[in-house]
């Protein structure tokens, strides 16, 4: 069950999405329907041992010279032999109910890399990839077979997706048993579940609590960023650096590898032969390749100089591994000059990734400069909207009171010229009882006048009453 466990608890991978969308349903059913897993038996380890009578495969059994020959074994072998160790399925540490996983693969080719008749290793490869951390186990296993003096094959019978061909990128030659196997699928991905602090069940309305001490605030920060959050920025960052070690991996073991080749499509043999892939070969015709190459008969395929196995080779009935050694004074040379223009290339390519890097950056800070000043210049033009209606209700204002101010001049004329014709007619009416008064003559005690005094009088206090009747009118006026 560790393998399992590994293939839904894992955070990050190197493998297909088609399978991890296919098998991940079968694997919750299982869990959800408690259905019993039976006990997986492991393939026993093989080799291939040169004696009499050729090569001859023995699968942890009893050879007809009563020897045994196993993974368990393979230190106590007395006879030349290449190790066999199969991928088959997805890769995990532990293995298990799945296949061998990456640790034991790793203690299994540095055994048999101990023992002085091994002369050379291959990976039989068939697998939709796995965890990222598998690489560690291989990176090391191969390491320490290269430190032995020892080649190490990827032999592809299937697919070789994703951590499979980064396993491919650590050996030295890769070949295919049919044109029509695929491979590629480079990157890296991460695929969980989470589940928010305080989240209920909807089945058993349980409620799910996650408590941390105070100071434990980096613990699970990314699970907890996304979960709680929904920000993923510290495990895209860590995806991308991985992944850019990975890429950074392939470029280095696979020369001719373009951009197209390193995000993630997938590919026949026959589209990367010289590429990915060095040749068309069946088990047999590779194994016999590792010994040639370890009794000097042949040397590995030289990825810098172009070279490239196929199988028109043995079609023809040519000798492949004569056709190396006629040709490989030419490849040395060629390789030697291919490493400086490859060196340089890489140089330039690691040159242009920095600046593609600063330039995305730079575009990033563009973008959020952008933004910021848009959202000023909205600010602006709504300040400048509400200026403008409240310049419009004053203009209107002022047309209002100007107009009032208008009407009351008018009326204020108009009373001013009410009042200036009612002085005037006050200074005639005056002017009037002046001329129509005549004083008495007193002299000798006579009244003076003709003898109308009593009319005169009647008329004066007529003209009087005339006077005080406009003055009391004007004065009305003037109030009004």
């Amino acid at each position: 069950m560790q393998g399992l466990m590994e293939l839904m608890t894992n955070k990050e991978w190197m493998i297909s999405p088609d399978y991890v969308k296919g098998i991940l349903p079968v694997l919750k059913n299982n869990l959800n329907n408690h259905i019993a897993l039976g006990k997986f038996e492991k393939k026993q380890p093989y080799a291939m041992v040169a004696g009499e009578g050729g090569l001859k495969p023995v699968e942890y059994q009893v050879t007809e010279g009563g020897l045994t020959f196993s993974r368990w074994d393979l230190a106590n072998m007395t006879k030349p032999f290449v190790s066999i160790m199969p991928v088959d399925g997805p890769i995990t540490r532990s293995g298990d109910a799945c296949t061998y996983g990456s640790i034991d693969l790793r203690d299994w080719i540095m055994t048999a890399a101990d023992n002085e008749n091994c002369k050379g290793h291959i990976f039989y490869i068939n697998t939709p990839g796995g965890s990222a951390w598998a690489k560690n186990d291989f990176q090391q296993g191969i390491d320490y077979a290269h430190a032995k003096g020892q080649k190490v094959i990827a032999y592809i019978d299937g697919d070789c997706f994703s951590a499979g061909m980064y396993l491919a990128a650590l050996c030295d030659e890769v070949f295919v048993m049919n044109p029509n196997d695929e491979l590629g699928c480079i990157g890296v991905l991460a695929s969980f579940f989470t589940l928010a602090n305080g989240a209920k069940n909807q089945f058993t309305d349980e409620t799910y609590h996650e408590i941390y001490d105070p100071q434990s605030f980096d613990k699970n920060k990314w699970y907890r960023d996304i979960a709680e959050n929904g920000d993923e920025s510290e495990i895209v960052a860590e995806l991308a650096e991985l992944g850019q070690e990975f890429r950074n991996t392939i470029h280095e073991s696979f020369p001719n590898a373009t951009e197209e080749h390193v995000h993630g499509k997938t590919f026949r043999a026959s589209k990367v032969m010289g590429v990915f892939v060095d040749g068309v070969m069946t088990l047999g015709e590779c194994i016999q390749h590792v010994f040639d190459i370890a009794n000097g008969n042949a040397k590995a395929v030289n990825r810098a100089a172009g070279e490239t196995i196929n199988n028109q080779t043995k079609n023809t009935g040519m000798n492949i591994f004569e056709k190396i050694r006629n040709s490989i004074t030419q490849v040395e040379a060629e390789a030697q000059a291919e490493a400086g223009n490859q060196q340089g290339q890489n140089d330039e390519i690691a040159t242009l990734n920095e600046r593609i890097a600063q330039l995305e950056q730079e575009r990033n800070d563009a973008q959020a400069q952008v933004e910021t000043l848009t959202a000023e210049r909205d600010t602006l033009n709504e300040q400048v909207t509400n200026l403008t209606a409240e310049r419009d209700a004053k203009a209107d204002e002022v047309t209002n009171l100007t107009a009032e101010r208008d009407n009351l001049q008018n009326s204020l004329d108009e009373a001013n010229n009410t009042i200036a014709a009612r002085d005037e007619e006050i200074k005639n009416l005056k002017s009037q009882l002046g001329s129509d008064y005549q004083p008495g003559n007193r002299m000798n005690g006579q009244p003076a006048g003709d003898g109308k005094q009593d009319e005169n009088k009647q008329s004066s206090e007529e003209r009087k009453n005339a006077v005080r009747e406009a003055l009391n009118k004007q004065k009305k006026n003037e109030k009004k």
